[in-house]
């Protein structure tokens, strides 16, 4: 909240009209601008040629028709101009959009901690579009920027003195541009903020309803729901309230205008210095000075409007991709994976301190220890979704961090303790990820070496069965089997397994455990599991206990060396001793 407050004091312009940037068809708004110029001049003919008919040359044919035109040419090219300008602001939507969700898939996952992923929906979907409001704003106030000209042009040519006195009032157009600017660009940041917050909370609820109703939370979570819904309404209100206040203020302008031409042009015309057909004529011209102003007004707030719904957009723009071409391509030959003296924070806490191990190529390394040791810190760090604070991981004697990322995660493949799943059919989460085509044959034997094919060809769509959102038509199980089926046909040099057969029966565990141990033959495996088959049956084990390396070596020699480990194979397996498991 501090930061947004700062951000909102700020009110910097560079990261808004950076965003724009290539993301703009800049040559299609000058295109509209253009048009919008030449229907200037059309219509600042308008009030004239009115003003002479309107003086007694309603007899003359010429004038007349030069009249119909006129407005039959502003007719077509106002319609050319909605038409070209709603395709413009489409156009630009969708492409913001597209740069936007780019710029997501790549930012790197330090600044996903940073933001609530379920807020950033209205990022991509609603926020974007304030910017089009203001291009189109703002580019047809340029076009009406060069209308005005030419009726002060004209105002000039019959009455100096009228002229130089709306130019007087310009302090007080100002003081109505800059003020009420300042105050929506605070109510429009609230608003949007609120609607972020009430959209994650939604999304939050949504995804995990089963979790709501199991714990009977239906009340504590309504009331919660209302409390977001109320602080949405108060922002709306309050940003309603603002708008309301300052509409007389707008408005005012039209007023001051036509009081400054009707006051000066009847002390000029007591003097004999104004015809009164001037007057009326120059009066015409009023509401067409007051519509100017009163579009640059609204131009300048929508400006600060899309400023401050979009200052998150602009922070997540400027905010520098993870590189994924670095110095060297993946292919080099196998070596093992060091740690050497790294440390790693998350937020204020520090997870790793000074760790330093050795992972053996085409070994099976188990990472175990207490909850809160750093395990899946250690996983993710080798997936490189993070990068150390301190010290260095190297492949053999090569940085890792200058091996082509997406090469290096192509190589890997990750199982989660619940492996996340996408929307969509059994046959694309398993292929999820792949390259290449993947035959029907390549997935039938994925699905049977992890034991899913069976519950799949019960479905009633086999593979092409829906799973619904993130897989909630399927069991934990299922869904682990599903993800554990997609690493099998990935096949990678390179294994990374944190609990892959949590939440599965003891039956389907020791035969996906069978699949998982044929698989990790011969490759490099690291592995987080309480399962004792797998960490008796590791080459390397790695002890770690609060963020430190306690020690590392094979289960016999760390059960009978380290306390610790000692310790947490007991309290893994009830007291018993794991002599009895070995066999």
């Amino acid at each position: 909240m501090k930061k947004t407050i700062k951000n909102a004091k700020k009110q910097s312009w560079k990261p808004f009209f950076k965003m724009m940037g290539k993301n703009v068809p800049w040559a299609w708004y000058v295109a509209n601008l253009v048009l919008g110029l030449i229907l200037a001049e059309l219509t600042v003919r308008v009030p004239e040629l009115t003003g002479r008919l309107m003086n007694g040359e309603i007899f003359d044919n010429a004038l007349v028709w030069q009249y119909v035109w006129v407005n039959v040419l502003l007719i077509l090219g106002r319609t050319i101009q909605v038409i070209t300008g709603s395709w413009v602001g489409n156009y630009t939507d969708r492409n913001l959009q597209r740069a936007l969700w780019k710029r997501l898939i790549r930012i790197p996952m330090r600044k996903y901690d940073e933001q609530n992923p379920s807020t950033l929906i209205s990022r991509v979907t609603s926020d974007c579009t304030q910017v089009t409001l203001f291009l189109g704003n703002f580019f047809n106030s340029l076009a009406s920027l060069y209308e005005m000209f030419l009726v002060f042009q004209m105002f000039y040519g019959m009455s100096r003195e009228i002229t130089l006195a709306l130019l007087l009032a310009v302090p007080y157009v100002l003081l109505v541009f800059i003020v009420p600017g300042r105050i929506l660009f605070r109510a429009t940041e609230r608003m949007q903020g609120t609607l972020s917050q009430f959209t994650n909370f939604v999304t939050e609820r949504m995804m995990n309803v089963k979790l709501v109703k199991s714990s009977a939370a239906e009340r504590p979570e309504l009331q919660a729901g209302i409390q977001a819904a109320e602080a949405s309404y108060k922002a709306e209100v309050h940003m309603g309230i603002v708008e309301g206040v300052l509409y007389p203020f707008k408005n005012s302008i039209s007023g001051v205008v036509e009081a400054v031409i009707l006051l000066v042009g009847a002390a000029m015309i007591s003097r004999s210095a104004l015809l009164l057909d001037d007057l009326v004529t120059l009066y015409m011209y009023a509401p067409l000075i007051a519509a100017y102003l009163f579009l640059y007004l609204s131009a300048f707030h929508q400006a600060k409007q899309a400023q401050g719904a979009t200052h998150v957009v602009a922070d997540l723009m400027q905010t520098k991709p993870e590189t994924m071409e670095r110095e060297t391509s993946f292919t080099q030959d196998a070596a093992d994976i060091v740690f050497d003296d790294v440390s790693f924070r998350y937020q204020d806490r520090d997870i790793l301190s000074h760790v330093s191990f050795t992972i053996p190529s085409g070994k099976v390394t188990a990472i175990v220890g207490p909850s809160g040791a750093g395990k899946t810190t250690v996983l993710s760090l080798l997936e490189r979704l993070y990068t150390p604070y301190e010290g260095t991981i190297r492949f053999g004697d090569t940085p890792v961090e200058t091996i082509h990322l997406d090469d290096w995660r192509a190589a890997a493949g990750y199982i989660q303790q619940t492996s996340p799943l996408l929307s969509g059919t059994i046959r694309d989460n398993i292929t999820y990820g792949m390259d290449r085509p993947v035959s029907d044959a390549e997935v039938i034997q994925a699905a049977k070496a992890a034991n899913a094919y069976d519950f799949i060809t019960k479905l009633p769509d086999g593979f092409s069965s829906s799973i619904g959102q993130l897989g909630g038509k399927l069991s934990g199980g299922e869904r682990q089997r599903i993800a554990i089926a997609r690493m099998i046909i990935k096949d990678p040099d390179y294994m990374l397994l944190d609990e892959a057969t949590c939440g599965l029966d003891a039956e389907n565990e020791s035969m996906i455990q069978k699949a998982l141990d044929h698989l990790m033959e011969g490759r490099t495996a690291v592995v987080v599991a309480h399962n004792l088959r797998t960490i008796v049956s590791a080459d390397n084990i790695v002890v770690l206990d609060r963020g430190k390396v306690q020690a590392v070596g094979t289960h016999e020699t760390l059960y009978k060396t380290n306390e610790l480990y000692r310790r947490y194979i007991d309290l893994q397996f009830d007291q018993d001793s794991p002599a009895n498991h070995i066999s």
